[in-house]
């Protein structure tokens, strides 16, 4: 795959907690990163007069991100939290596998 294909941009946080002798300092990192959407899936539901809508969203970016499966990636506005991250055979890519988180 080359270059060209990333052209969507999405945001990546990564919260880190720094454990001083007295408490926790939480920060959140963030990061714009280029990236190829793959698939795009979802669909709505009710429950008890109350509306779910379930969105998933397969991204290829390059491989050399430290993304774990606490990380936050944000497109079009909406979080989105991590279900797979799958590397390819070559090692310069990876697929993360995301699922919108509802608020």
């Amino acid at each position: 795959m080359e270059g060209r294909f990333l052209k969507y941009k999405i945001k990546w946080k990564k919260k880190t907690i720094i454990k001083d002798g007295y408490e926790n300092i939480e920060s959140v990192i963030e990061k714009d990163i280029k990236a190829y959407l793959m698939k795009q899936t979802g669909n709505k539901g009710d429950d008890n007069n109350e509306k779910f809508t379930h969105q998933n969203l397969v991204f290829k970016i390059r491989n050399h991100y430290n993304i774990n499966y606490t990380d936050i990636i944000v497109y079009d506005g909406f979080e989105y939290e991590i279900d797979n991250i799958l590397p390819t055979l070559d090692k310069q890519w990876c697929e993360l596998y995301v699922s919108k988180i509802n608020t």
